[in-house]
């Protein structure tokens, strides 16, 4: 075990001047974060009493109606990034895994502007988050039609350093009759998800004086209680704060070591005590992040641990895994994975192994039973399909998912090798949806024995689908986040029906 000692400063000061991340020890925070006051409390504003009707909009396209729902569905819904239980695990069943050739069955598609973000899904609502032109848009839909209940937009002028999406990343979060959503520019807006009134918004980036990070904000907020608990890195600190739901005004804030990354906060009780688990990163020289466990009552950082490459280029982005006292790390620039356990009180770390190999780029894997399943790799086709054992971090197998398909070039058809890449996986009904890079869809089999191949189809030809599926009442719904490589169609949503065609309600 690791307590504060002399090691803590000697740690302080190669973290400082060497950048080293893979030091196997941590520290209890030993300076808080500074007092700082609310810049600025937001304006809240009643919700209206009108009540929106869906009616249809721009760029819908109807194919049929969903099933209804088999006697006995169970169905939930998903109202945040990773789903209910933020493990990309649903417990929705029965679902239809037998395709036709042509795939699952469309029921809308709808033509959408640009960003990364999955949609949400409470009740009979859907809202989506994307930008169009130099606005971010709130739009939010009947989940079962696509027809629009009400639309609400604000400037936004984020270009992208790199060339990607300059639209958002974070999945809106929807509870009751309240929803929020965290920008591209550090945007953070509450409404009332029946009328669609904008109850407060907040720009963080301006009023904490944040600098633009590598690919703008991308840490989706977490909802635990009363807050919204965000990622936010302050330079100097806090890392971390927590806003009033209700309200916009800030409640708290904690760490000063490492800043924004591209993780989400994860709620877990270690011991007697609620803890919030943090993957931090961020734009700086050298390059700092890792893990940081903040007490929810205190608002202290009880430990700390370094897990971030020398690359300045480099961002921790996958959401830790926690299970019981141990947290599971990934990045995909050198360092790999690793598990760590802490006491129960959380005050102290060890190291229970590491996996360089298993270096996950932006993915969150799947944990089934005593195995984690992901993606490891940081470039499209270097990218392999994973099986690890939680227990001893060893390496069961490894899988590209690849095939040979022909396409119609300008010149007549051709082959051309395809596979999944940097994908999505989305667990249910005993089996695995994975949504490849390039838009390709399967039903996977995953076992620690290997992975299975059920079925397989195309949904459209264009890169960068790393939007996670979600799934909500038997509906699938889909993002294509860039044109179609040859036809040039526009980005889209789409809904896809997998209620089993067993008895009806």
């Amino acid at each position: 075990m690791v307590r504060v000692d002399v090691f803590c400063r000697v740690l302080a000061l190669l973290f400082l001047f060497t950048g080293a991340t893979s030091l196997a020890g941590s520290c209890p925070a030993q300076d808080s974060a500074p007092a700082l006051e609310d810049p600025k409390p937001p304006t809240v504003r009643a919700p209206a009493s009108e009540r929106p009707t869906a009616s249809p909009q721009p760029g819908l396209e109807t194919r049929q109606a969903p099933r209804p729902l088999a006697i006995g569905a169970v169905t939930e819904d998903w109202p945040w990034f990773l789903g209910p239980r933020r493990d990309a695990i649903s417990s929705e069943q029965p679902i239809e895994k037998d395709w036709a050739e042509s795939g699952p069955r469309l029921v809308w598609r709808w033509k959408t502007g640009e960003g990364y973000a999955s949609p949400s899904v409470r009740g009979d609502r859907l809202v989506f988050f994307h930008r169009v032109g130099d606005e971010e848009i709130l739009e939010c839909l009947d989940a079962e039609t696509g027809q629009r209940f009400w639309r609400h937009a604000y400037r936004c002028e984020y270009e992208d350093d790199f060339g990607f999406s300059a639209g958002p990343k974070c999945s809106p979060l929807l509870e009751e009759d309240l929803g929020w959503t965290l920008g591209i520019q550090g945007v953070l807006t509450a409404f009332h998800l029946p009328s669609g009134t904008i109850l407060w918004q907040r720009r963080l980036l301006e009023e904490f004086s944040i600098p633009k990070g590598f690919f703008g904000v991308g840490t989706h907020p977490l909802l635990w209680g009363n807050e919204l608990i965000i990622s936010l890195g302050v330079p100097e600190g806090p890392s971390v704060v927590g806003f009033d739901k209700r309200t916009g005004r800030l409640l708290w804030g904690a760490g000063k070591s490492f800043q924004s990354s591209y993780a989400t906060p994860v709620p877990t009780r270690i011991g007697e005590r609620d803890k919030i688990v943090v993957f931090g990163g961020g734009k700086l020289r050298p390059p700092r992040g890792g893990l940081m466990v903040i007490d929810r009552e205190r608002h202290t950082v009880d430990v700390e641990f370094p897990w971030r490459s020398r690359t300045y280029y480099s961002v921790n982005a996958s959401t830790p895994i926690v299970r019981g006292a141990s947290v599971f790390l990934s990045e995909s620039y050198g360092l790999g994975g690793i598990r760590l356990d802490l006491n129960e009180s959380a005050t102290e770390v060890k190291e229970a192994w590491r996996n360089e190999r298993f270096d996950l780029h932006w993915h969150t894997p799947l944990m089934l039973g005593d195995h984690l399943y992901g993606f490891a790799g940081q470039g499209e086709r270097s990218s392999e399909l994973v099986c690890v054992e939680w227990i001893s971090g060893k390496e069961r197998w490894r899988e590209a998912i690849a095939w040979e398909e022909t396409i119609q070039g300008s010149s007549g058809p051709r082959p051309r090798d395809l596979g999944v890449y940097r994908g999505s996986l989305l667990h249910v009904d005993g089996a695995t949806l994975c949504l490849g890079e390039w838009g390709d869809l399967l039903w996977l089999e995953l076992s620690p024995k290997g992975v299975k191949v059920l079925a397989r189809t195309k949904l459209f030809d264009a890169d960068q689908s790393w939007s996670l599926p979600i799934l909500s009442r038997g509906l699938l719904y889909i993002c294509q986040n860039t044109p179609a490589r040859l036809t040039r169609e526009p980005p889209r949503l789409y809904c896809y029906d997998l209620r089993s065609a067993g008895e009806k309600r």
